[in-house]
């Protein structure tokens, strides 16, 4: 299903973030177009400008494919292979950068923990989320990393950090409306 969806049926393009910062008459990091909220899953468009950065974050026990829709992003991902009394977790990175229309994957234990930057065109990326976010038991919550390693086979130690200076706002969506 995700393989025949492309930017124009999602009514997104390389204006898009210009025209949703001209309405809401300010800048954000990225721009999120929600297509569906149900109960059970989200789907919506993120809307990066080239080289904007989605800060390192979880998302706790749901699955998301993502879909680059328009554009290419550098995805940052980790794996959590332990988490320590006090907070900080070992994980095991991956990079990768990822070009339109490529589908990438997350799961609540395999690269669960990600970070998102646009490419010199930007990116537009749909996102499926499953179970979606919910203030009260699925939460958002940002990591940085406190040891770095040498390669991407070292694995990192990352702690919690409050919400960083990121703004996602809101923006119409001007797409097919989904049956």
């Amino acid at each position: 299903l995700m393989r025949g969806v492309d930017a124009a049926a999602l009514g997104v393009g390389p204006d898009t973030a210009a025209a949703a910062r001209r309405l809401a008459r300010r800048d954000a990091d990225a721009w999120y177009v929600p297509v569906v909220e149900a109960p059970n899953y989200t789907i919506a468009v993120f809307v990066l400008e080239p080289g904007a950065v989605i800060p390192l974050h979880d998302h706790p026990g749901m699955t998301v494919l993502s879909k680059v829709v328009a554009g290419s992003v550098r995805v940052r991902s980790f794996d959590v292979v332990e988490r320590s009394g006090d907070g900080t977790l070992s994980a095991r990175p991956s990079e990768q950068t990822v070009d339109a229309p490529a589908i990438v994957q997350l799961f609540p234990d395999v690269t669960n923990l990600h970070e998102f930057t646009a490419g010199p065109a930007g990116v537009a990326i749909l996102d499926v989320m499953t179970p979606p976010y919910d203030a009260d038991d699925r939460d958002c919550h940002y990591f940085e990393i406190s040891a770095p390693g040498a390669d991407l086979a070292t694995l990192r130690v990352l702690r919690g950090v409050d919400e960083p200076d990121f703004e996602c706002l809101g923006a119409p969506y001007a797409g097919l409306r989904p049956d």
